[in-house]
């Protein structure tokens, strides 16, 4: 059974304009209607009041929806492209696991439920800083030069720093600021908004690997089997290649 797309390019894309844009458009909700006046907020807190509580859950239910789909298939295109590995495996994981953090953030709004809230949040950037160096390490190892140059690797190590420098900037700056008063409180949400936007961003390089998928097909077998296997396939590719889910 064949499902045909013309290219798989536009899952980062719509990944991109619907996480930075939904964010964008929970903020600017919440100005419109007064909030976020005096002082610049955590992204946590563009979602907290009505109507723009309801947009931000959907936002991060969708983003956790497209991210995982993203990284499903660029898990499956590496695999085409080389061998399956240990990077590549842990890279599935982790990038699951920010997901999966994603959906808490999301479902659990820090006024009503903070602790779910705040592993969310930890589970999301966490996963999403060891996710970006694994692709950085499978982007040196395995891509170039068959797929892309050595540029969009250095491109990607750099947000990779710049996820890794925020999340831990941002979570110290939180865990000060609950104790004592200074610049501590604004430290941390602007590093929280570097790290979310450079895993946005991040992503989105994706398409410049997915943009080579043509087919991505799904085998069901039926009656006493178990197994189902899942392939994608690029145009280099001269022969077809299975891997199992």
């Amino acid at each position: 059974m064949y499902m045909q797309y013309k290219s798989f390019v536009y899952l980062p894309i719509a990944f991109f304009l619907l996480l930075g844009g939904g964010i964008l458009a929970c903020y600017g909700i919440g100005r419109s209607n007064g909030r976020h006046l005096d002082e610049f907020p955590y992204i946590s807190d563009t979602g907290v009041s009505g109507p723009e509580r309801c947009l931000f859950t959907l936002v991060m239910g969708f983003g956790a929806l497209f991210g995982f789909s993203i990284i499903h298939c660029y898990y499956k295109y590496v695999i085409v492209h080389g061998k399956q590995s240990g990077h590549n495996r842990a890279a599935w994981y982790a990038g699951v696991f920010a997901c999966v953090g994603l959906t808490f953030v999301g479902s659990f709004q820090w006024d009503v439920l903070l602790v779910p809230h705040l592993i969310g949040a930890g589970a999301t950037v966490l996963g999403a800083a060891v996710y970006s160096w694994l692709v950085v390490v499978l982007s040196w190892k395995q891509l170039v030069p068959h797929v892309h140059g050595k540029v969009i690797v250095w491109v990607r190590a750099v947000l990779a720093v710049l996820i890794t420098v925020g999340t831990l900037l941002f979570g110290i700056g939180l865990a000060v600021s609950l104790k004592h008063e200074g610049p501590y409180r604004m430290i941390s949400i602007i590093s929280e908004w570097i790290c979310v936007y450079s895993i946005i961003i991040f992503i989105s390089t994706l398409s410049l690997d997915l943009h080579n998928v043509i087919v991505f097909k799904t085998t069901v077998v039926l009656a006493d089997e178990i197994s189902v296997g899942t392939t994608t396939k690029a145009p280099s590719q001269a022969a077809e290649v299975t891997a199992n889910v």
